[in-house]
């Protein structure tokens, strides 16, 4: 019973994720749609690890979870550059950015 809660959580978190990925156009948005994408894939690697008794998959979801905040900086940095450049965070000001440099 609690093995198909969790794995519940983990789809309707990846669900919300994907939607928010699919529907914003802005940046920060995007961003913490992924961050909660992920979450849902660390959720099921520590559960799948413990149901199947790999002693050291849970600092895979550990690795997944330090990659994902290194991420999350870079892309917030992205988003900081955007903004100064722009005036927005808007996602699609970045083809017309790249139209301005060529």
């Amino acid at each position: 019973m609690t093995l198909n809660i969790y794995i519940g959580l983990a789809l309707t978190l990846l669900a919300i994720g994907l939607y928010g990925l699919i529907s914003s156009k802005d940046m920060l948005k995007i961003l913490i749609s992924i961050e909660i994408a992920i979450l849902a894939s660390i959720i099921l690697i520590v559960l799948f690890a413990s149901i199947s008794g790999v002693p050291y998959a849970h600092v895979l979801g550990l690795l997944v979870l330090f990659v994902s905040a290194a991420e999350t900086a870079m892309s917030a940095a992205l988003a900081i550059l955007l903004n100064r450049e722009t005036g927005s965070i808007d996602v699609s000001k970045l083809k017309e950015l790249r139209e301005e440099t060529s």
